[in-house]
């Protein structure tokens, strides 16, 4: 690997221009260059090399690194060879040049030409990260400050790649990254308005003979800041901001006459100040500073939900509403602020933290992930298809980032015995266009059934180098010692040696059979039952700690914190487990927990509650439409009036109004939109059986027996003590029963028969309701189970 830090005459090594393939005489060695590929520890510490030979008239393909050079314009005689090596840009030592606008999305490549000083023009397709949104656009910066704008994208099936055309000798290093787009319009001596493609708000209104001769125009859009910095100390009177627009020609040639400027207002707006506008007195956005800034001497209007101002300049704009009274003068300092911060885009970030077990031994792979609490849920739900298992909580607290923020990962003492050929920490970087994850690898002694420890996340300070983004290698970080070694989060990991489960019969007396028994649908064969509890089931039990649990999140302040969660646990009583289930989740998730005895029934909600706030923080309306409609099927209008006026108080607290939930209360106030009770759920899904076992005034048990269901499985669940009710029973029969059947739709049908069955007439009528309201309001999707369920209720005559 030292070979590619040294600059070697390859002219002298590789005589006219043969490859190291060519010269090698061994078939061995030959195959080995020809693919060679390293992989170490998996994560963002994977590197690929691989050496391959070029020619001119053909395309060259890297397949190590998924990389096509097409050099088919050149000499067929032209052949050279060239070494490729694939990184995350974690590991890169490139100066890129990258600015706080540039956005990562692809790895690193580096490679070496088989020669030197010979133009060598080329087409690479080289792999991105993902699609381009609308308002970006994909630059390749090469080291020895090259750049080159791509053009040409495309997509095979979920991989994505970005074409361009690059003279490959002028440079040995590459990445591609996005950034704002920059819009060109033309415009001349007539009168036109020019929309934004990226935000069609944004708007220039250019009179005639404002240009004498065709000009090109350059517009770049920075979006507002967010919305949070506005309720902070150094932003006092300034209560909005709109987004900034950079506009220039290619001559740096200034309008004649007044351009009307018009921006969207920003969501914030509305809040009793005064609109003023300000602008930048560069061309360029990265040429703004603090001193640049002046408050413009003229009137803006607000009309359409846009603002508007007229000005006979071209620079970086934009408008601020400030307290009335305040001298706008004095405002630059913190439109400044406002600028750095849009320009920098923030996100809110979490970290979750999965096991794997590695065969049927005792070894695990441990991942640690930074992604944005957006995708958290999309991306555990990936290592979970992966067989990776969920730590419970598996997530840490959320934290605000930027691209390229580094972290370091490192593990407790208890687990520092267990590593396998790895170190105790890792570094990690934040991007927001690529899977962020690191690996670590440990090995159980024999002597140990489980090992528990921590996984403890910290910020690694940077250096002024690396604020200047001239080195983004975290290869030789260290931590900072001048800085007190604290942890912004700590997740607890708990392994557990595979145990072998063995069977026990267990001693179940004879039974003679009855003619409820002849009259089941399907019989049940009894079988020795296993009576150890699975590996999984385990996992699940010991991994939930409820007492840690307890302690909430004093960190977050918003309206769903720890005092609103405890006071709807005070309010709630054996009917909880309906709430947890009309909220989305699993009723077999909930029934496991509900039989953990070492957990009180106070710490199984609240256990759920948490659930439910950590899947909502990033919502505008915080889940509360989800929640209230939740409790409002499942027969608590007392609670939902509570929060109603637990939520008119907070929304009349003029502190709160700067917040994104807010302005959900305030819409949703007005338009009367936060619940829906109205609306059914997919016949046969957990919710809709929680409905209908609600509807049950007078429930007959003996239907578990029509279901298919044999009388020792309906006893055990009548004499579970942890379900205090019948209508739990009844719940948890009916989810069995279900569970035994082929589908769904062919669920709905025997449930249909066995409440007729059973004389449970007002259960049945409400279920053929509640299919067809859903099956109305659900006809025109092309969803499968729409057809099942149409088919179950024709033959009944029940529907049109």
């Amino acid at each position: 690997m030292d070979d590619w830090d040294i600059e070697d005459d390859l002219d002298e090594l590789l005589p006219q221009g043969k490859s190291p393939i060519a010269l090698c005489r061994s078939k061995e060695m030959r195959n080995l260059l020809a693919g060679f590929a390293q992989s170490t520890q998996g994560g963002l510490r994977e590197i690929q090399l691989q050496t391959v030979d070029m020619q001119g008239g053909t395309k060259t393909i890297c397949d190590r690194l998924d990389l096509l050079i097409d050099y088919t314009d050149a000499s067929p005689d032209d052949k050279f060879s060239v070494m490729c090596r694939k990184q995350a840009i974690d590991y890169s030592d490139e100066d890129f040049g990258l600015t706080d606008r540039d956005e990562i999305f692809s790895d690193v490549v580096n490679y070496r030409l088989g020669r030197k000083g010979r133009q060598t023009t080329a087409t690479l397709t080289v792999p991105i990260f993902g699609e381009l949104e609308i308002k970006e656009e994909l630059v390749l910066k090469g080291n020895r400050g090259y750049s080159a704008p791509i053009n040409s994208l495309k997509n095979e099936g979920q991989k994505y790649y970005g074409i361009v055309t690059i003279d490959m000798s002028l440079l040995d290093a590459f990445v591609v990254v996005s950034r704002p787009i920059k819009e060109i319009f033309n415009v001349d001596s007539t009168a036109v308005v020019l929309k934004s493609k990226v935000n069609p708000g944004v708007q220039l209104v250019i009179p005639p003979e404002t240009f004498d001769e065709r000009t090109q125009l350059t517009l770049e859009i920075t979006d507002s800041p967010n919305p949070e910095l506005f309720a902070t100390t150094p932003m006092e009177n300034v209560y909005s901001c709109t987004c900034f627009c950079s506009v220039h020609t290619e001559n740096k040639a200034g309008p004649k006459n007044d351009v009307i400027f018009r921006f969207p207002l920003p969501e914030e707006y509305g809040q009793g100040g005064q609109l003023y506008a300000f602008q930048s007195n560069v061309y360029e956005i990265g040429d703004v500073s603090v001193d640049s800034w002046t408050a413009l001497n003229t009137n803006v209007n607000v009309s359409n939900k846009l603002v508007e101002f007229s000005s006979r300049t071209f620079s970086v704009k934009a408008c601020v509403e400030t307290k009335k009274g305040i001298n706008p003068s004095t405002l630059t300092d913190k439109v400044h602020i406002a600028f750095e911060k849009a320009k920098k885009r923030e996100y809110t970030v979490m970290f979750l933290v999965m096991s794997k077990r590695i065969g049927n031994g005792n070894t695990f792979t441990i991942i640690v992930e930074c992604t944005k609490v957006e995708n958290a849920e999309s991306r555990k739900q990936y290592w979970l298809e992966e067989g990776y298992t969920d730590q419970k909580p598996t997530q840490s607290s959320w934290f605000d980032a930027y691209s390229r923020y580094k972290y370091r990962c490192k593990l407790s003492k208890s687990f520092q015995n267990l590593l396998v050929n790895d170190s105790d920490e890792v570094y990690l970087q934040f991007h927001a266009r690529r899977i962020n994850y690191q690996c670590f690898t440990l090995q159980m002694a024999e002597n140990f059934d489980e090992a528990k420890g921590d996984l403890q996340i910290f910020s690694v300070k940077s250096t002024k180098a690396r604020d200047e983004n001239k080195d983004l290698s975290i290869r030789t970080e260290k931590p900072d010692k001048t800085q007190p070694d604290k942890p912004l989060a700590s997740i607890s990991i708990q392994l557990f040696r595979n145990v072998k489960p063995t069977l026990i019969t267990p001693n179940i007396p004879p039974m003679s059979p009855t003619m409820d028994d002849f009259r089941s649908p399907t019989r049940t064969t009894m079988t020795p039952v296993d009576v150890t509890p699975t590996m999984s089931k385990m996992n699940s039990m010991k991994g939930v700690n409820f007492k840690e649990e307890a302690k909430g999140d004093p960190s977050w302040k918003g309206f769903t914190n720890d005092s609103f969660l405890h006071g709807l646990l005070d309010q709630l009583d054996e009917e909880w487990y309906k709430l947890v289930v009309l909220l989305g989740i699993p009723y077999k998730e909930v029934d496991t927990v509900l039989h953990m005895t070492e957990a009180t029934q106070d710490q199984k909600i609240y256990h759920f509650l948490l659930r439910w706030r950590d899947s909502s923080r990033a919502r505008d309306d915080l889940g509360m439409s989800n929640l209230i409609t939740a409790v409002s099927k499942g027969g608590r209008r007392d609670i939902c009036t509570s929060i109603l006026l637990d939520m008119k108080q907070w929304y009349e607290n003029d502190g709160n109004k700067k917040t994104k939930f807010w302005r959900w209360v305030n819409k949703a106030f007005t338009d009367s939109d936060i619940y829906n009770p109205g609306d059914y759920p997919p016949p046969m899904s957990d919710q809709f059986l929680v409905l209908l076992t609600q509807s049950i005034e007078n429930p007959n048990f003996e239907v578990g027996v029509s279901l298919g269901m044999s009388r020792v499985d309906t006893n055990n669940i009548l004499e579970d003590k942890l379900m205090a009710t019948e209508e739990h029973k009844l719940l948890a029969i009916f989810v069995e029963a279900r569970d035994k059947k082929s589908s769904k739709s062919e669920a709905l049908r025997c449930f249909v028969n066995a409440m007729g069955e059973v004389e449970m007439l007002v259960g049945k009528k409400w279920v053929i309701m509640a299919a067809e309201n859903w099956l109305e309001a659900n006809k025109k999707n092309d969803d499968p189970f729409v057809k099942e369920v149409e088919s179950v209720l024709r033959p009944m005559h029940l529907i049109n």
